[in-house]
C-alpha cells in the first residue's frame, strides 16, 4: 500500500539523524509540514533524498464493470495501475515499473497525443486506421502511451490492441505482448473510480461517458503535488483538460517517455526509437508536438482525424508546395 501512509511491506527503521535516508518516507504531522514542508518524519530528508516508494501512493489492479457487480461474469477487464505524486523522478519510476509489472526493455516507444476528442472519419479512412494500428499491435515489446481515455484514437488504439491479441493469442508471447500504458490525472476520473471499499484495487463503472479504456494494459495515475522533480513551472499552461490547470500531464508524460527509452541503454546500445503519433486533438495536442518535435521525436500525422492534426498537415503541404521538396 502507500508508502505515505506506512505500508506494512515497508521496513520501519526508526528516527534517523545520520543524514542517510530511511527505508520508508513517513509523512509528518500537519503542525510539523507547517514549519519543514515535505520532510521525512523519521529522518528529516526531503521527499527527494528517498526512492521510489516515497512517491507512490498505491499499487493495485482497476476491475471494469458496468454495475457495482464484481463477479467473476461481470468484470469486463482487470488492468494493474500505479497511483503516484506527478513530481516522481521517472528515472526511478521507469525501473519499478518493469519490476513489478514483469516486463522487457521496449524495443519502440510511440507517444499518442490529441486522440482524446471523438473521431470524424470516413469508413474507408477509419478501416485503413485501424488496420495501421493492428499492424503496430504486432510489434513485440513495443510500449504505447496514451491519456488513457476511452474516448477518439485513444479508444481505437485500445480495439485495435485488444482485437489483436484476441486473433493472435495462441501465437504470441504473453512477455512480448505491446503495452497500451495510459497516463492520467486522477481526478479526472474520480466520478468512475470507486476505491473506499476494495484496498487497493478499484472499480470502474463503465456506464460513464468519460472514463478510462478497458483495453489498456497498464495505468499510471497521478495526483498533484504542486512541483515535479525536474522544476518545470505549473503555472499558465495550455494542458486544461486533463484534470487540473497545470501542465503536470505533459511534464509527466515527457520525462516518462524519455526515460522509457533510455532504460536498455549502454556504452553499445543507442536509445530505444520513439515517434509520435498526433490524431485529431486541440491546443494541447499542437504544444505536445512540439514539444517532440523540439526533443527530435519524429512526428507521425494523421490527416484527416480532426482539429489539430488537420491544422498540422495542412501547414505541412503548404510548406512543401512552396519549398517544392518534401518537409523533413
Amino acid at each position: 500500500r502507500s508508502a505515505e501512509e506506512g505500508s506494512g511491506d515497508i521496513p520501519d527503521t526508526g528516527p534517523s539523524r545520520s543524514g542517510t535516508p530511511c527505508d520508508s518516507f513517513t509523512t509528518k504531522s500537519a503542525e510539523e509540514e507547517e514549519e519543514e514542508e515535505d520532510q521525512c518524519g523519521n529522518c528529516d530528508l526531503p521527499r527527494s533524498k528517498h526512492g521510489v516508494e516515497a512517491y507512490i501512493l498505491d499499487v493495485g489492479n482497476i476491475y471494469f464493470v458496468n454495475d457495482f457487480d464484481v463477479s467473476e461474469e461481470s468484470v469486463d477487464s482487470i488492468v494493474p495501475y500505479v497511483s503516484v505524486r506527478d513530481d516522481v523522478d521517472t528515472d526511478i519510476l521507469v525501473p519499478f515499473l518493469l519490476e513489478h509489472w514483469e516486463l522487457q526493455d521496449p524495443s519502440l516507444v510511440i507517444s499518442v497525443i490529441g486522440g482524446d476528442s471523438d473521431l470524424k472519419l470516413k469508413r474507408q479512412s477509419n478501416d485503413s486506421l485501424r488496420a495501421g494500428l493492428r499492424s503496430l499491435a504486432v510489434s513485440e515489446r513495443a510500449w504505447m502511451v496514451t491519456n488513457g481515455s476511452n474516448r477518439g484514437f485513444v479508444r481505437l488504439c485500445g480495439e485495435a490492441l485488444r482485437d489483436n491479441y484476441l486473433n493472435f493469442r495462441s501465437q504470441s508471447s504473453s512477455e512480448n505482448r505491446t503495452v497500451l500504458v495510459g497516463i492520467a490525472a486522477l481526478e479526472r476520473f474520480e466520478d468512475s473510480l470507486l476505491s473506499d471499499y476494495y484496498g487497493s484495487d478499484m472499480i470502474h463503472l463503465q456506464t460513464y461517458r468519460i472514463g478510462l479504456d478497458p483495453n489498456h494494459t497498464h495505468f499510471i495515475l497521478f495526483k498533484p503535488s504542486g512541483n515535479n522533480a525536474h522544476g518545470y513551472m505549473l503555472e499558465d499552461s495550455l494542458l486544461s483538460d486533463f484534470g487540473y490547470s497545470d501542465n503536470a500531464h505533459e511534464v509527466l508524460r515527457r520525462n516518462f517517455e524519455k526515460s522509457l527509452c533510455e532504460t536498455n541503454q549502454d556504452e553499445n546500445k543507442a536509445e530505444t526509437p520513439h515517434v509520435c503519433l498526433l490524431a485529431n486533438g486541440d491546443t494541447d495536442a499542437i504544444a505536445m508536438a512540439r514539444n517532440g518535435l523540439e526533443d527530435g521525436i519524429p512526428t507521425l500525422i494523421i490527416d484527416g482525424s480532426g482539429f489539430a492534426a488537420n491544422i498540422l498537415a495542412s501547414v505541412v503541404a503548404r510548406t512543401e508546395k512552396a519549398r517544392g521538396k518534401k518537409v523533413p
